[in-house]
């Protein structure tokens, strides 16, 4: 496989599994096993055939258009502004997540460590988007190299003769998170329009990324889900109750190796950071080409790069238990980024399609529908009682 490709797939590779890894085994222990599995399989589909429909776009139009872009250029004004706005929200949210559950693995309460995190990611943000993708690429070798360690540490330490799957019940209380925060850990699909420009419209080079992206995203979703839940299952662990990142963290690590756990999800996050911020890079800088925006290179940089930090960073401080609220938010705006408004405009093209999978018109209803019950989920979420 050539070396491009490689650095495509592990982009949405990188951007992918990031948290989830916390996340899964937070929420999917409410529904047992089996039906996580199921889910996770169903979730992976759906991420892969969403992807190829919202690449169609930017290959139909031989364009690496934005979902604003590809808005204005097959339907009109409307269906770009909502583009742009959900591609705005989804991003900022999604940073502001994981500066939230990144401080959380040492300090959960530190508003400076927060600070640190984003001026970090200030800096990182001033390079150019090639050489981040050179990082992120070697990030991800290290991150899969630390989830192998820590899934066979996990399998040692496993008392499968004492397992016990008494709890596999599913608790209908908190069952309306699990759609929306599965679907959210497969969210890449901020980033295609990076990746269609960085495959220069390569349309089996974008569908073997897509499908290596989605495929390994999940086998390593499964793996760790699976471990940590026989880990906890066979410790005796009580993981349904509801608790908090840190709460979750100092669980794993009474059972793990600290420094696994701490390596694991600093680089876990760290690679989600790199994908989702340089989408929102590429973004920002459409945004002042448009508005003709004339200054130094570096300049630009350290503008753009700064609101791109900005608003993740006020989200992170300001926002009790950020993570797992804004991530379940999340779900509800990438269902609308993702799949809605890609299909919409699917649906203006008469012409040849290069995926042919799309020309499934039974698939598109079950994207639609999927779609709609993940926005059900988090409306529930919302109005549930306090």
């Amino acid at each position: 496989m050539k070396k491009k490709t490689l650095s495509a797939i592990f982009l949405l590779v990188g951007t992918a599994v990031g948290s989830g890894l916390i996340t899964l085994p937070m929420v999917l222990s409410q529904i047992g096993i089996l039906r996580a599995c199921g889910l996770m399989l169903l979730c992976t589909f759906v991420a892969y055939v969403a992807a190829l429909a919202r690449c169609e776009l930017n290959l139909q139009s031989k364009c690496d258009f934005t979902l604003e872009d590809a808005g204005l250029h097959f339907s009109g004004k409307m269906a770009a502004l909502l583009g742009n706005i959900c591609l705005k929200v989804l991003s900022f949210s999604l940073l502001s997540a994981y500066i939230y559950g990144l401080s959380a693995v040492f300090m959960p309460d530190s508003v400076m460590l927060k600070i640190i995190i984003a001026g970090m990611l200030f800096v990182l943000f001033l390079l150019a988007s090639s050489d981040i993708l050179h990082i992120n690429k070697y990030g991800c070798f290290v991150l899969i190299s630390m989830i192998i360690v820590t899934v066979a540490t996990a399998y040692t330490k496993i008392k499968f003769t004492s397992l016990s799957f008494d709890s596999d019940t599913v608790i209908c209380s908190n069952m309306y998170v699990v759609l929306p925060i599965l679907f959210t850990s497969f969210g890449f699909h901020g980033s295609l329009h990076s990746l269609t420009k960085f495959c220069n419209n390569d349309a089996k080079m974008i569908q073997r990324a897509c499908l290596w992206g989605s495929s390994i995203a999940a086998s390593i979703y499964f793996i760790w889900y699976v471990s940590i839940t026989l880990l906890l299952k066979g410790a005796h662990k009580n993981s349904l109750n509801p608790l908090n990142v840190h709460e979750w963290l100092a669980l794993l690590k009474s059972l793990i190796p600290g420094y696994l756990i701490e390596g694991l999800v600093v680089f876990t996050i760290s690679t989600s950071m790199i994908g989702v911020g340089i989408a929102l890079m590429d973004d920002l800088h459409r945004l002042a080409d448009r508005c003709h925006l004339k200054c130094r290179p570096i300049t630009r940089r350290i503008l753009l790069s700064g609101l791109t930090i900005l608003p993740a960073i006020i989200v992170a401080v300001w926002i009790p238990e950020a993570f797992i609220n804004v991530l379940s938010f999340s779900g509800c705006i990438l269902a609308v980024l993702a799949i809605m408004l890609p299909l919409f405009l699917l649906s203006k093209i008469s012409g040849k399609l290069y995926f042919s999978v799309l020309n499934f018109s039974t698939w598109k209803i079950f994207l639609w529908l999927f779609s709609v019950g993940i926005i059900v989920c988090e409306c529930l979420h919302l109005l549930r009682p306090l």
